[in-house]
């Protein structure tokens, strides 16, 4: 799943979304195929951003929720607030501040216990369009 989910990124920085997916979705397979968290983490996540990116929102979302569920499985609080922020983000702009907002606060108190200043000001800078 590391090469592949290589190949995704590669044809995803050079702007072909559409081969991203493709080899994002073989990176996926194996991953979950060999039951390995972590590449189902870094696949579900980066194929969140991706669909994000291309304008599906709802499979996004679905895509974030399983790439946090895989990291709150192996304990990557890190990773888990980076998702909370994207999700979050993406809330935001789904226009459903409510949950947009619990989940900034989520990962500001993730970021705080981590000692992750980024991801402090990333949620604070969220916080602040909702207010």
């Amino acid at each position: 799943w590391r090469y592949l989910l290589t190949i995704a990124e590669i044809h995803m920085r050079a702007g072909d979304d559409r081969n991203a997916r493709i080899w994002m979705e073989h990176a996926l397979f194996q991953a979950e195929r060999r039951r390995e968290d972590l590449g189902s983490l870094r696949s579900h996540h980066l194929m969140g951003r991706l669909l994000r990116s291309i304008g599906q929102m709802m499979l996004a979302d679905q895509h974030l929720g399983r790439a946090l569920e895989s990291g709150r499985k192996l304990g990557d609080r890190r990773s888990c607030a980076e998702v909370l922020l994207e999700r979050a983000e993406l809330r935001r702009a789904s226009r459903k501040p409510d949950d947009a907002r619990r989940l900034a606060e989520e990962a500001r108190r993730l970021a705080e216990l981590l000692e992750w200043p980024r991801g402090v000001d990333e949620a604070d800078a969220l916080l602040a369009k909702l207010a």
